[in-house]
């Protein structure tokens, strides 16, 4: 027997099993692809015409891609405060759905431009009631590209890719008008940010939880933000460029993240201001 030689219809690469068998799998991601096959009898002989391969439908994808649309469609309906996802609540909550779609459908175009649209309407509405602050245009108008840019990488009909490259051009342009209007908020964790180099890893996304989720609930905590984002640029500013004044700040630092993940704040990506 001979082998056959397929594209994969999820991830596009080039593959081949033994022309015996009625269906396969990709050796890169894993989909079971089948093989049609056409008998005709022609003159007492009998020819086989190996057409396109089948796509396997993702139940999995499907049950977990539906469920974070309805959660979305529960945040903007009903308020994100009835979205939760076990210990995430609203926004996070929400990304968090789409984050299990994602897991075994990365390959999916429509996860892609559904996700990009909750991202983008999300976060417009949410700056607008304030309750959501825009730190920079450009990684909001960035990670709606990538968002899109994935979903047209995915999709396989060429019409509906032209489609898509408009919608996501239309939309960056609508995204830079109203961003501009905007003043970017710069809330950043200064001493944390200059210590660990970045605004968001894992251990300012902690800082960042325990300030948002628990020091602002109280009108103490509320005073420690304020007159912390008070000293904290004189003394960045100042002291900032020094590496005795990074490593005496990371070990007071270190040991503050630590003890919050020890009461279950997690480090995951952060979404909020």
């Amino acid at each position: 027997m001979g082998l056959i030689k397929l594209k994969c219809p999820s991830c596009g690469a080039d593959i081949q099993f033994d022309e015996s068998n009625d269906f396969g799998f990709c050796t890169y991601c894993g989909t079971k692809v089948m093989q049609e096959k056409t008998i005709i009898e022609h003159k007492g002989e009998i020819n086989v015409t190996i057409q396109k391969p089948v796509k396997i439908v993702n139940n999995d994808f499907e049950t977990k891609f539906a469920n974070a649309k309805n959660w979305a469609k529960i945040y903007f309906d009903r308020g994100p405060n009835l979205v939760t996802h076990g210990t995430k609540k609203g926004y996070d909550a929400v990304v968090q759905y789409f984050s299990d779609a994602e897991l075994v459908g990365a390959n999916e175009s429509r996860y892609y431009v559904e996700f990009a649209d909750f991202y983008v309407r999300a976060n417009i509405e949410g700056i607008k009631n304030k309750t959501r602050v825009l730190n920079s245009r450009d990684t909001l108008i960035n990670h709606y590209i990538f968002c899109m840019d994935n979903a047209i990488s995915y999709c396989d009909d060429e019409k509906e890719k032209q489609a898509l490259t408009k919608k996501k051009d239309d939309t960056v342009a609508l995204l830079k008008e109203e961003l501009g209007k905007i003043k970017e908020t710069k809330a950043g964790c200064y001493i944390a940010t200059c210590v660990y180099g970045s605004y968001d890893c894992k251990e300012v996304w902690t800082l960042r939880r325990y300030r948002d989720n628990t020091l602002s609930k109280t009108w103490y905590g509320r005073l420690f933000i304020q007159i912390y984002y008070t000293i904290s640029p004189i003394l960045v500013k100042t002291f900032g460029n020094t590496q005795h004044f990074k490593r005496t700040w990371q070990r007071l630092l270190d040991r503050i993240v630590n003890n919050l993940k020890d009461k279950g704040i997690e480090d995951t990506e952060y979404r909020g201001r």
